[in-house]
């Protein structure tokens, strides 16, 4: 009988090794690039019911449609230096289908007035009626102008404002190419928690998001931002 895997500090004991496959969800990336150098890429799902029939097509609008509202809602509370670069989608099914990028021009953020550190997040949480383990979807946006920062180091009342208008406007983008927001959940084997918890094999699937929104105004983190 083959010994159940055990999690220990630092090792995840459900992870599978390997390439992951999804049934039926596309990745939606979007590229970010902050005034370091550094990428901000934020990803969300999308669930099919059949396949989109021209995948090119599809992230073409996903370009059109998130760049727009990112520089709509979003572009005067990020740094000049921010620049929404492009959109990549792929077919999760298999791992070896290929990505699409989709065309159009990069879009920069307007707030001139100086930059936070690249560390420094907005969390655009992905909210899902389901709950348990990996029923959680996190989205962090970062490359903020000094304007969308208080003088209490909290998130400016009308950048929250205009996270949560972008929230849903992606919905609404995602929707309009036939999609159902969702996250994705890849497969995970069977394994023992650092408590002796035995957790279940779980099978690929998506829970399906029913709303993109800011909870609160507190600054997050994503530390591979930064310079070091």
């Amino acid at each position: 009988m083959a010994q159940i895997p055990a999690s220990q500090r630092k090792i995840d004991g459900g992870h599978i090794k390997g390439a992951a496959n999804v049934q039926s969800v596309i990745e939606i990336k979007q590229v970010i690039s902050i005034a370091d150098g550094k990428p901000a890429i934020n990803i969300f799902h999308g669930f099919y019911t059949t396949v989109p029939p021209d995948m090119q097509t599809v992230a073409n609008g996903l370009f059109t449609s998130l760049s727009n509202a990112w520089a709509t809602s979003l572009g005067a509370h990020m740094d000049t230096g921010t620049v929404f670069e492009r959109v990549e989608i792929r077919d999760m099914t298999d791992h070896s289908l290929p990505v699409f990028i989709g065309t159009g021009t990069p879009v920069s953020g307007n707030d001139a007035t100086g930059t936070l550190p690249g560390e420094m997040a907005a969390v655009l949480t992905e909210n899902i009626v389901a709950r348990g383990k990996g029923l959680k979807g996190r989205v962090y946006l970062g490359g903020w102008g000094l304007t969308a920062n208080t003088g209490a180091g909290l998130i400016a009342p009308a950048t929250v404002t205009a996270i949560n208008t972008y929230g849903t406007a992606v919905f609404s983008a995602i929707t309009a190419r036939g999609l159902q927001p969702c996250v994705a959940q890849v497969e995970r084997q069977q394994y023992t928690g650092l408590v002796g918890t035995l957790h279940q094999h779980r099978p690929a699937g998506h829970s399906n998001v029913t709303t993109y929104s800011c909870r609160d105004n507190h600054w997050d983190t994503q530390r591979r931002r930064g310079l070091k």
